[in-house]
């Protein structure tokens, strides 16, 4: 079943009630993807699940992998799952171990945060902007799926936000460290050939 905005805050509400219910610890969770776009208003298109890229300390705010979620977060998902027709996996952190590693993600994604509180056991931070355009165009430029474009598109970066991010996949060797005809056609893709001239 895929997930509107509308069935997200459901889902999410529901879960911060089961995990008050069972005075479980309270969690601060980091989402992205679509879910991210979804809930911040970016995008009204619908998610199949929820992208849990890491954990928050509450006292520090210390960024932690998320896989594994924890077993009592599972739980109450799979619960959450049964009683809304939800896919079993609607809530993973599976691309917490795809992308590069947390500490090589840029600083400016996790100053750009839209937190939200679902009861007092549950509170998750979702990409702001900033951070979403980093990850877009991370992923348009990895992978041929027009929902990276039209995500991309709905965030409406300037040019030198796209040179950002691109400079730090160069940072990262995830983007040849110069001008070549992928980085080209990628701008071209994306509509920002202009952009081409601040590599030269």
């Amino acid at each position: 079943m895929e997930m509107d905005r509308d069935i997200l805050e459901e889902a999410l509400s529901l879960l911060g009630d089961i995990l008050e219910a069972e005075n479980a610890e309270p969690l601060h969770l980091v989402a992205s993807g679509g879910a991210a776009m979804v809930v911040t208003g970016r995008v009204s298109r619908s998610t199949h699940d929820i992208d849990i890229l890491a954990t928050r300390g509450e006292i520090d705010g210390e960024i932690s992998p998320a896989f594994p979620l924890p077993d009592f977060l599972m739980n109450a998902s799979r619960r959450v799952a049964k009683a809304k027709g939800l896919e079993t996996a609607w809530l993973n952190a599976a691309t917490s171990m795809l992308m590069v590693p947390l500490q090589d993600l840029p600083q400016k994604l996790w100053s750009d945060l839209v937190p939200r509180e679902y009861g007092s056991r549950l509170k998750i931070s979702f990409l702001g902007r900033s951070g979403q355009i980093y990850l877009k165009v991370y992923a348009a430029s990895n992978r041929e799926e027009a929902r990276d474009l039209v995500d991309l598109n709905a965030l409406d970066p300037e040019s030198g936000e796209i040179v950002d991010a691109i400079c730090w996949m160069m940072e990262m060797e995830l983007f040849p460290r110069r001008i070549t005809d992928r980085l080209e056609r990628f701008l071209s893709k994306i509509g920002y050939e202009e952009a081409i001239s601040e590599f030269n």
